[in-house]
């Protein structure tokens, strides 16, 4: 090694430590830290509401397929729900129902996952309900989702539309009810007294876009309100052989 290439050497390792460390105390070149963003606000499948987990980009991109609540809640219950991993094929499509919006609130208070709520009837019988979810972008997982845009558009068309979400214990009645067009994700979730659980326990879930189509009637309809339903083995906690009491949905 020749004294003019020892030198060139030097200078540079000289010149690449210093942009090392220059890097080390500049944000602008700082490696994301990875911390998880928002609040944490549910637990039980939270992934899977989130679109979050290891296949939310294919679900992301399904097309949606055209449905109905009566069609939805007609569904088979899985007899189990794996915390991390979706029930195929219901939990890996979307699918666009007409319905219409009944009541909904947001799951607040200390228990609440901050999702609104929306009771969903059939149209043309409005004995058959669902639940659909729009999760909130301040939720961690949420906030981090690939969908996160769509979450915050969701809430923003139901509060142009019905101001601020009621944050009460039951769902509050929407009179008079509105006729929506709604395209989510597939889910069957736990049953632990929700309003308007469809039978199945299967609902939207998250919400990925829904669309006011107007008024429909003048009084409210009314719909079961903290009702048991029969979901499988899933409903039973695993720990203690009860059914679990959580709130949020």
């Amino acid at each position: 090694m020749n004294r003019t290439f020892a030198a060139h050497f030097m200078l540079t390792l000289f010149m690449l430590s210093g942009v090392l460390a220059g890097a080390q105390h500049n944000p602008h070149h700082r490696v994301p830290s990875g911390d998880p963003c928002g609040m944490h606000c549910g637990t039980e499948r939270w992934a899977i509401k989130t679109l979050t987990d290891s296949n939310s980009a294919d679900v992301a991109k399904a097309r949606p397929t055209d449905s109905s609540v009566s069609e939805l809640t007609s569904k088979e219950a899985p007899a189990r729900l794996p915390q991390n991993s979706r029930v195929a094929p219901i939990e890996n499509q979307q699918f666009t129902i007409k319905a219409l919006l009944i009541a909904w609130k947001e799951e607040a208070g200390a228990h609440g996952d901050h999702d609104f709520h929306l009771v969903l009837a059939d149209p043309q019988d409005h004995s058959k309900t669902m639940i659909a979810e729009v999760p909130s972008p301040q939720c961690a997982s949420a906030c981090a989702s690939a969908s996160v845009d769509a979450f915050t558009a969701a809430r923003q068309a139901l509060t142009t539309e019905l101001g601020a979400a009621p944050q009460a214990i039951s769902a509050v009645p929407v009179v008079p009810p509105r006729l929506v067009t709604v395209t989510g994700v597939g889910f069957f979730d736990f049953d632990h007294g929700q309003d308007g659980l469809a039978f199945n326990c299967i609902e939207i879930h998250p919400v990925l876009s829904i669309a006011i189509q107007g008024k429909q009637g003048t009084t409210a309809i009314p719909f079961q309100k903290g009702a048991n339903h029969t979901c499988g083995s899933a409903a039973i906690s695993h720990s203690r052989g009860r059914r679990h009491k959580t709130h949020g949905s």
